[in-house]
């Protein structure tokens, strides 16, 4: 994550972001890493962590591999983290811009992990479109310091999941605010364009799986209409930042209001959560090193 990102300054909501995102997906992410390992054990393996925040992750995947480099562009975040993770004796923190080339050997990791990061990487150019340079490079750099067969972790949202599994984002499309949703969702590439970069840097065995009915970020107040309103929870979701920037954005309020005091909001939620139920709110994808 990068603490100066146009999308979310990160420096000034490192405590709403410690409160409202939590860890998520591990069973997937110790899966990927024990195929790996094959016939050595976890506590074995060198792990990067590109993007980790408040170390919400880094706590949980600490206590079962060898070492976990932990690399975030937030001062405040690292700051978060190593307070959290301070009795972690397995634990390096680096303030590091992942738009730069990673410090670090080549065949040095024995996995990487970018969790809920890709979307910071890159800015919208003026045609709409999001550059993907800063993404291609990284993935370059995570082929590098990866060993043969190491595993690429990605956690990433896809365009649809953004739009329609998330009954903010829903009711936004539906209330005539299609302008806005359009220009946020543009940051969350068609998962396409992830595979099709990662074949081009030399990664293969592409695997997709979506957590679904069990994985609802933050659910107190995801399932509470009215903390949409609350200045708090929209400070912690990056996606909301968009909207903030919006000159619609009081319009777009007042009818977030409107739906909530005619119980029309309950109905957002119902079908959202019928979507989310079946395509997730979250991607994993899961690539190989080639083996060369």
């Amino acid at each position: 994550m990068t603490s100066n990102n146009s999308f979310q300054d990160y420096s000034k909501v490192a405590n709403l972001y410690d409160k409202h995102r939590k860890g998520f997906g591990y069973e997937i992410i110790f899966g990927a890493l024990s195929k790996y390992a094959y016939d050595k054990p976890l506590f074995s393996l060198n792990i990067l962590e590109a993007g980790c925040g408040t170390g919400n992750t880094t706590r949980e995947i600490c206590n079962y591999v060898g070492h976990v480099t932990a690399v975030d562009c937030s001062d405040d975040m690292i700051a978060i983290a190593e307070d959290k993770l301070s009795d972690k004796k397995n634990v390096s923190f680096k303030n590091l811009d992942l738009r730069t080339s990673l410090p670090y050997e080549s065949n040095k990791f024995d996995g990487v992990l970018l969790i809920q990061v890709a979307h910071h990487l890159d800015e919208i150019g003026p045609d709409g479109v999001v550059k993907t340079e800063n993404l291609q490079s990284l993935i370059t750099e995570f082929n590098r310091v990866l060993k043969r067969e190491a595993p690429l972790i990605m956690a990433v949202f896809s365009p649809r999941q953004i739009t329609r599994c998330m009954w903010y984002y829903h009711l936004a499309m539906e209330k005539g605010f299609c302008d806005v949703m359009l220009l946020h969702s543009r940051r969350f590439l068609p998962l396409e364009i992830f595979s099709k970069i990662c074949k081009e840097k030399h990664f293969e065995n592409e695997k997709i799986i979506v957590p679904v009915s069990e994985l609802v970020f933050d659910p107190e107040y995801y399932f509470d209409p009215k903390s949409i309103l609350s200045k708090e929870f929209r400070s912690a979701q990056s996606g909301l930042r968009d909207f903030e920037k919006s000159d619609k954005f009081p319009l777009l309020m007042t009818a977030y209001q409107e739906s909530i005091e005619t119980n029309e909001v309950q109905e957002y939620i119902r079908q959202s959560e019928c979507i989310r139920a079946k395509e997730g709110m979250i991607t994993f994808l899961i690539y190989n090193k080639e083996c060369y």
